[in-house]
């Protein structure tokens, strides 16, 4: 299993929590602390060549379940 395949699994496992947090009337402040802590963990295993493919990944989830992120942009436009 490579990087990519292990953070796809934890994404897809994000995901599926969001919406379950969504579903329960979870506060949007958590939802985005969720986001936050898995999003910043994953960082620290994406090697250089997947970067970007991550921050797609990121930008993905983040329009999917409207979470107030916005420096995304930024760290796509770089990578």
């Amino acid at each position: 299993m490579t990087t990519r395949d292990t953070a796809t699994a934890v994404l897809e496992d994000l995901d599926g929590e969001l919406i379950r947090m969504s579903d329960t009337g979870a506060p949007q402040l958590s939802r985005l602390a969720a986001f936050a802590n898995v999003a910043d963990a994953l960082q620290f295993i994406i090697v250089p060549p997947d970067r970007h493919w991550f921050f797609v990944e990121l930008h993905a989830l983040v329009e999917r379940h409207h979470l107030p992120v916005n420096t995304l942009d930024e760290a796509l436009a770089t990578h």
